[in-house]
C-alpha cells in the first residue's frame, strides 16, 4: 500500500498523493458507498478515500444474532450498520441503535452498542511493522491506554484477557483469534442532579452493559 501512517492516540492520518485524511474512534468511518455495494464481494472492504482493499474473516454484525442484540438493547432497533474504521489497525465495526420507549410509546432515550473487531486476516494484511496479529494490537492498545492516556483498568473474572477504559467503560477483549472492543451507551433512568454523579453513573451503566454483553453473547460462544 502506498500509505504513510502516524499513530496518534488511537487515530490514523493517511497521507496519499498530498491528501490527508484522519479518522478517530468517534467517527463513522468509510462505509462502502451504496453505489458500490453490489460490486463488493462478501469478505472485502474498500477504503473510500484511497481505494485500498482490506479482507476480513470475522463480520462483527454476524457475531451475535440480531434478535439477541435487540433483546439486549431494546425492541425498537434499527438495522445494524457495518463499516470499516480506517485506523491502526483497520477495524470492522458494527453499530446498533435502539430507541427506549415508555409503555405509552413515548421515546425517552436511545441505547447504542458498537462492536469493533480486528481479526487475523485484516491484521495480517495490514502488516504494520511488528504488528501483524490481533494479539499484538490488543497488547499495544493496552500499553497506550496505560502509559499514555492513563485510562486503563484490568478486568478479571471473564475467562479471557480483558481490560477497560475507566473514562467511558469501553471493554477490550481477546477472544479466540480476534480482538474485540465493545462500546455501549445506555440511556439513563432518572437523572442525578449533580453533573459529576451523572457522569459516573453513565460510565458504570456502560461498563456493566459491556461486561454483560460479553459474558452472555461473546465469551461463551468463543470457548
Amino acid at each position: 500500500m502506498r500509505l504513510v501512517h502516524c499513530f496518534i492516540l488511537g487515530s490514523v492520518c493517511v497521507l496519499l498523493a498530498g491528501l490527508v485524511s484522519c479518522c478517530t474512534d468517534e467517527d463513522t468511518c468509510v462505509p462502502v458507498p451504496e453505489s458500490n455495494a453490489a460490486v463488493v464481494p462478501v469478505g472485502k472492504r474498500i477504503v473510500a478515500d484511497t481505494g485500498d482493499v482490506f479482507h476480513y474473516s470475522v463480520n462483527p454484525c454476524g457475531l451475535v444474532p440480531k434478535s439477541s442484540v435487540e433483546s439486549f438493547l431494546g425492541n425498537d432497533m434499527t438495522e445494524p450498520s457495518f463499516s470499516l474504521l480506517y485506523d491502526i489497525p483497520p477495524r470492522l465495526v458494527c453499530s446498533y441503535v435502539a430507541k427506549v420507549t415508555s409503555p405509552d410509546g413515548e421515546t425517552h432515550g436511545v441505547n447504542r452498542l458498537r462492536i469493533q473487531v480486528v481479526d487475523e486476516t485484516i491484521a495480517g494484511e495490514f502488516a504494520y511493522p511488528s504488528l501483524d496479529t490481533p494479539e499484538k494490537f490488543f497488547t499495544i492498545q493496552a500499553e497506550a491506554l496505560h502509559d499514555v492516556r492513563k485510562d486503563y483498568e484490568l478486568v478479571e473474572g471473564l475467562g479471557v484477557p480483558a481490560y477497560r477504559e475507566p473514562s467511558n467503560g469501553n471493554l477490550h477483549l481477546l477472544l479466540h483469534g480476534y480482538y474485540v472492543q465493545l462500546a455501549s451507551e445506555i440511556s439513563e433512568k432518572g437523572k442525578a442532579t449533580d453533573k459529576e454523579v451523572r457522569e459516573l453513573q453513565r460510565i458504570e451503566r456502560n461498563t456493566q452493559a459491556n461486561v454483560r454483553f460479553a459474558e452472555n453473547y461473546l465469551i461463551g460462544k468463543a470457548r
